[in-house]
């Protein structure tokens, strides 16, 4: 549960599991479904108050990791190395985000004893 001025947020996700998927996002104006996984999206559907219904859908749904790996080619093609370290930067950000939650949450591996 994540508590901000005004809302709470309720989150429960699971990658790649077999368990059935609810994928909300609500709003005070509507909200939006996806149909697929979380790491599929695919098919997203924007719900408005007054009805309306609008639909996007990119088409990666199964093919998720070609945009990915096509990036990867355009970048050692191109030798843009200043996209590789700022693409690196940015993992190493989400690791420490990810180790001080765990950490905060009381689980701790053998290597942070070091």
């Amino acid at each position: 549960m994540l508590s901000y001025d005004g809302f709470t947020a309720n989150l429960i996700a699971c990658k790649d599991c077999a368990a059935p998927f609810h994928f909300v996002i609500e709003g005070t104006d509507g909200y939006i479904t996806i149909q697929y996984p979380p790491n599929l999206i695919g098919e997203v559907t924007l719900h408005r108050r007054k009805g309306e219904e609008e639909k996007f859908d990119d088409g990666m749904a199964w093919n998720r990791l070609i945009p990915e790996f096509t990036a990867f080619i355009n970048t050692i093609n191109s030798d843009d190395h200043a996209f590789c370290l700022k693409q690196m930067e940015e993992s190493i950000a989400v690791s420490r985000v990810q180790t001080k939650a765990r950490r905060d949450a009381g689980i701790f591996f053998a290597a942070d004893k070091n």
